[in-house]
């Protein structure tokens, strides 16, 4: 069976017309648009196991890698409680008025077409709030934190009656680990005296950023990194064309985090780490003229790396470059195209910059191509 699922593979990667035939990228949806959330099957059991329990917390962290769907997960259970699903207490009457035994849902799924789904998706629906960093006009970017302002509105929201009788209010802060020390004190009150049905979940991707009377008073649910099979899946929605070898370096280079291939595949970064790859595949023969004009091309004026948000593989080009890795066979006999080659100690150097600058993308390049 897997035999033939390998030929298929292949067959598909050999096809002379398969960028004809390649349909148009999927996309993916927003965390609010995103009716399902692949990969953490084991957290939406636990969340179910405990709303049948009638345990669910009142306040949750969903803390792990960025991009890999903790947001898409709570407006999963956002969409579950303000549905109704997070009423244990409503049980339908049997024939002659005895509850009937609770039926297990299969799984946390709100269908598109359900009015609650659509409210959510257009932040319309009264009983959901939403706190993210604050959008600057000015400078055409997220601010970098989220400020005490904003967070003042989250007490008086989940104080507030439900829209509909036994319902619930649903509070849901993205990018939380960037709250300011400020804001966060101001979360706190509403930590501490929890309003009966009402929910906050915090989304972070650095829970450690959060102060410990905030971590203390929540229920940590850890995310873990998405599974190279489910990672395929969705990059093959950015990218139906994507091949095995393209889809597992992606996923090495993003810790398989399909936000950040995201990124990598719209900045062009599949072309740059095939450059790359070319580049040392040429070990130990350097081509000195090609390892200069992608450092320059990646190059920006302010500094080493064009855009910050570029992960270890434009990190890596960039270093060839700007490092001048020695020459040690001493084949290219042109000046004019040979930066000044560095010894061990100079490698070794830069290599202790780059751990202590948390650099991995450097650090590991400048073992690959020691001489």
């Amino acid at each position: 069976m897997f035999e033939d699922f390998d030929q298929e593979m292949d067959n598909d990667d050999n096809d002379d017309d398969a960028p004809a035939s390649r349909a148009e990228p999927e996309g993916l949806k927003p965390p609010r648009e995103n009716p399902d959330c692949l990969g953490h099957e084991a957290n939406e059991a636990m969340l179910l196991q405990l709303i049948g329990q009638s345990r669910l917390p009142h306040a949750m962290i969903f803390a792990g890698q960025q991009g890999i769907g903790k947001a898409t997960m709570a407006y999963r259970l956002a969409r579950y409680i303000l549905q109704g699903g997070g009423n244990a207490d409503a049980e339908p009457a049997g024939l002659f008025g005895a509850p009937l035994p609770k039926a297990e849902p299969a799984s946390l799924f709100v269908a598109p077409d359900a009015p609650v789904f659509r409210q959510v998706a257009s932040g319309g629906h009264a009983d959901l709030m939403t706190v993210e960093r604050p959008y600057d006009d000015k400078k055409d970017r997220h601010k970098d934190s989220v400020d005490i302002e904003t967070v003042r509105k989250i007490a008086p929201f989940m104080r507030m009656t439900a829209s509909k009788d036994g319902g619930w209010r649903v509070v849901i802060v993205d990018d939380a680990d960037t709250m300011t020390r400020q804001a966060q004190n101001g979360i706190l009150k509403i930590l501490e005296e929890p309003p009966q049905r009402a929910i906050l979940i915090l989304v972070c991707h650095r829970p450690g950023a959060l102060i410990p009377t905030i971590r203390s008073r929540c229920r940590l649910v850890p995310f873990q990194p998405l599974a190279l099979p489910v990672f395929s899946t969705l990059a093959r929605k950015l990218d139906p064309g994507l091949d095995r070898d393209s889809l597992t370096s992606l996923h090495s280079l993003t810790e398989g985090s399909i936000g950040q291939a995201q990124n990598l595949i719209e900045e062009g970064g599949l072309e740059t780490l095939a450059k790359l790859t070319g580049l040392l595949a040429g070990f130990p023969s350097w081509n000195w003229e090609a390892i200069h004009a992608l450092a320059d091309s990646l190059h920006d004026p302010g500094g080493l790396v064009a855009e910050q948000e570029r992960i270890g593989v434009v990190d890596a080009a960039i270093t060839v470059g700007e490092v001048g890795v020695a020459d040690p066979a001493g084949v290219n006999g042109d000046d004019d195209l040979t930066r000044p080659g560095v010894g061990d100690d100079d490698v070794d150097e830069f290599d202790l910059l780059a751990l202590s600058s948390g650099d991995d993308a450097a650090h590991d390049l400048t073992h690959a191509v020691r001489p």
